[in-house]
């Protein structure tokens, strides 16, 4: 697979695994709550939906975010991690790579890799 915006010179390029792509691309407008939350690397923002990649080695985690909006979690590469949202108990999860998992909109959440191999999500919020 190869993108390139209609009608650009732009250098084709190609698709691999977990990258994450849209196009139009509009000038980005960074969801504070995610950005702060070290680890979460934005991918793409236009107007149908915001994405970040999550890449936790084992026994890494992130400080809490909020689901801003209505979205999906996609698994590039599985392991084990745990998932505390606020006000519920702790949450073990063995995620495999394509496996995808719908996150509601107001959810605030941390997650750490309790695995012994990395683990790498990407997650997109609906606009």
């Amino acid at each position: 697979m190869t993108d390139q915006n209609l009608g650009s010179m732009s250098k084709l390029q190609r698709g691999e695994r977990g990258r994450a792509t849209f196009t139009p691309m509009r000038k980005k407008d960074p969801a504070r709550t995610r950005l702060r939350g070290a680890g979460y690397a934005q991918v793409m923002d236009n107007e149908r939906a915001r994405g970040w990649r999550l890449v936790l080695e084992s026994g890494q985690s992130v400080p809490a975010i909020t689901q801003a909006a209505p979205g999906i979690r996609i698994v590039v590469s599985g392991g084990e991690l745990v998932e505390s949202v606020t006000g519920q108990p702790d949450r073990a999860m063995s995620p495999k790579m394509g496996e995808f998992f719908w996150q509601d909109a107001g959810v605030t959440r941390t997650v750490r890799n309790t695995g012994t191999t990395r683990l790498e999500l990407v997650e997109f919020e609906i606009r």
